[in-house]
């Protein structure tokens, strides 16, 4: 297969749906063969609304198209563009392999230890809400949980430990 889509257009029923999807990221009507527009969600991902539902067009493409024998949950954009959902650029991973794919093509940046250790200490200490966190540092609600619960970040945060003092 070439990169951009270049060979032939492949089209698969989606379920339940008198509609169908094709290895290239297009949905069209499966009885007039119309291409349906689709719509930009959130600045980020293409989704196409069916029977009152809405679904992302890159995971309609990894359901139908892509093989997942190890069970992955998410969908990589190879190449970082959100709006590219060609199967060439599409591959399941973990939500850790997504990270570390947005980490290494420098979508997203590694916090470094003194804002980790920031936010955490914001949630435990000043019981900041989860939305100040995200408005505050400018990170995902992802993000924030990641290090509230030290899921993420465990070099940093695995030496951070919370005491409780009650004073008399």
């Amino acid at each position: 297969m070439t990169k951009g889509g270049s060979e032939l257009e492949v089209w698969k029923t989606i379920e339940g749906h008198n509609y169908e999807i094709s290895n290239h990221g297009r949905v069209r009507n499966k009885t007039t063969k119309k291409i349906r527009k689709l719509e930009l969600h959130d600045g980020k991902y293409l989704r196409i609304k069916l029977n009152k539902r809405n679904y992302r067009v890159h995971r309609l493409v990894g359901l139908y198209f892509i093989s997942n024998p190890e069970d992955k949950p998410e969908i990589n954009h190879k190449d970082g563009n959100t709006l590219n959902n060609h199967i060439d650029n599409l591959e399941w991973v973990t939500a850790k392999e997504n990270t570390m794919h947005a980490i290494k093509t420098g979508l997203i940046k590694r916090l470094d230890r003194d804002t980790v250790i920031n936010i955490y200490y914001d949630f435990w200490v000043r019981h900041m809400f989860m939305k100040e966190v995200i408005e505050k540092y400018n990170v995902t609600k992802n993000v924030a949980e990641s290090i509230k619960y030290k899921t993420a970040y465990k070099d940093i945060l695995s030496n951070v430990k919370l005491q409780l003092v009650i004073d008399k």
